[in-house]
């Protein structure tokens, strides 16, 4: 009785586990073949699951397929006579044909085995067959991209984002591409639905799960017009254009480089030229002194030129520029350095010594002793002396011509050029500020450069030729008028 009871419990269990439920389902058209006769059949099989493999088999192997055409879905197949295997290349599909050619004695059973399940159907040998129809094999993936902006700036990093649109109701993986490999990709933001993504400069991989997001955005630099390239999963590429623009290039700016009396109207110009010759511009002057106005222009194709005037009412150096805009927006600038405005009394003079600040170059301990006396004389022709030494550093500075002056609101800014150690050519820079008339100490700063532009000496490196001085008289005094 108890082996009785054991043999019902274990019958009772068995019969309660479920059979697994394929998702697989198959036909074939025709369903109906003449008996040894080789006849073309496509075979169809269905399956809402990511499949990554098919075999198709007659188990008889009384069966067999002699020829087939490989699906545009598979990304390989082998015919093994009694069975056919194919790889699918990542990609889902409502429907999976394989078209091939099957001769059979009788009736068979043709089984489909796939990662996600088995299913299975039987083909008819009858001498009486009606032709069925061949049904129309599913279209291949299309995919369709887009850039925005479509245009940008050329050599320039700017952000875009590719937006591809797949048919495919599933996607494994995209390429994003310059295929010239002129244009690069340098940072991305990883699109929402990818799993990863990988930047090879110029292109990026996403590995995806599906989804519908596959828009990329990222920071690219082209140097002219470039294809965008996207592959989507197998057989599935699109691309669109990337167009480039160039700003305007505008040339060194004409300009007064002796100093200019006050209240004397100058003439500033420049050319420009653009890659774009269709383009328009407009240019802006900013004359260092607070006034900005609008630049006349003259051009033809693209390029042309900026001419105008101004009339500076204040002594002092004035830095120009120059910005021509082209009907895009894109700028290109030009800055002139600089313009010295004086009046008939200007003049600058001062003396004694200063440490050497340690942000000096060099920055060798020491006192630095000086002399300056400069002045326009009744023919505005500026006159004078500069000396400088710096024992410590064995530099001994001696002007041999002046070559500008200016001055405002206690401030002076002269150069001129000169020797050291009694040879060579140099040029200087000595720029000082009155506290009796600014406010404060008594400021000065001095800056020597040899006949390569390089520096021999500066008490204040690395700032601009109008800066205000920093290093304090400690033992003289500024006389600025």
């Amino acid at each position: 009785m108890f082996k009785k009871l054991i043999i019902f419990l274990s019958f009772f269990f068995i019969s309660a586990i479920p059979a697994f439920a394929s998702t697989c389902n198959v036909t074939t058209n025709p369903s109906n073949v003449s008996p040894n006769t080789n006849t073309p059949v496509t075979i169809t099989v269905e399956d809402p699951n990511l499949v990554t493999n098919f075999n198709y088999a007659f188990p008889s192997t009384l069966g067999s397929f002699s020829s087939f055409t490989q699906p545009s879905w598979a990304s390989s197949c082998t015919n093994d006579t009694s069975n056919i295997g194919c790889n699918v290349g990542g990609t889902l599909y409502p429907t999976y044909d394989l078209q091939t050619v099957v001769n059979i004695p009788s009736d068979q059973t043709l089984n489909v085995h796939t990662d996600t399940g088995d299913c299975s159907t039987t083909i008819t040998a009858s001498n009486s067959i009606t032709p069925t129809p061949t049904p129309t094999p599913p279209p291949s993936p299309t995919c369709t991209v887009s850039v925005s902006p479509s245009s940008i700036p050329a050599n320039t990093n700017t952000s875009v984002t590719i937006t591809p649109v797949s048919s495919s109701i599933y996607i494994a993986n995209v390429n994003y591409a310059f295929p010239s490999t002129l244009g690069s990709f340098s940072s991305f933001t990883q699109p929402s639905s990818a799993l990863d993504c990988t930047n090879y400069s110029s292109n990026i991989g996403c590995n995806y799960n599906g989804g519908t997001n596959y828009a990329l955005t990222s920071v690219v630099n082209i140097p002219s017009n470039q294809t965008i390239h996207v592959h989507m999963g197998v057989g599935d590429d699109c691309e669109t254009q990337l167009n480039a623009v160039f700003p305007p290039t505008v040339g060194t700016i004409t300009a007064p480089s002796s100093p200019v009396l006050i209240n004397t109207a100058i003439t500033a110009s420049a050319s420009f030229t653009d890659a774009d010759v269709s383009d328009t511009h407009t240019a802006s002057w900013n004359w260092g002194d607070g006034n900005t106005t609008t630049g006349t222009v003259t051009e033809s194709n693209g390029s042309g030129s900026v001419s105008n005037t101004h009339t500076y009412t204040a002594t002092g150096v004035y830095l120009v520029t120059l910005t021509v805009t082209d009907n895009t927006g894109l700028q290109g600038t030009s800055t002139f350095q600089y313009i010295a405005v004086y009046d008939a009394s200007t003049s600058f003079a001062g003396g004694r010594s200063f440490d050497n600040p340690s942000s000096a170059s060099p920055n060798t301990t020491g006192k630095v002793s000086f002399g300056i006396s400069s002045k326009y004389n009744s023919s505005n022709v500026l006159t004078g002396t500069v000396k400088m030494n710096f024992k410590a550093a064995s530099i001994d500075f001696a002007s041999n011509s002046l070559s500008s002056l200016a001055t405002s609101n206690g401030k002076a800014y002269l150069k001129g050029s000169g020797t050291v150690n009694g040879s060579g050519s140099y040029t200087f820079l000595a720029s000082g500020i009155d506290g009796s008339v600014a406010g404060g100490n008594d400021l000065i700063r001095f800056q020597i450069k040899d006949s390569s532009n390089t520096v021999v000496y500066d008490s204040q490196p690395g700032a601009g030729d109008t800066a205000d001085p920093t290093t304090s008289d400690d033992t003289g005094n500024m006389r600025v008028h």
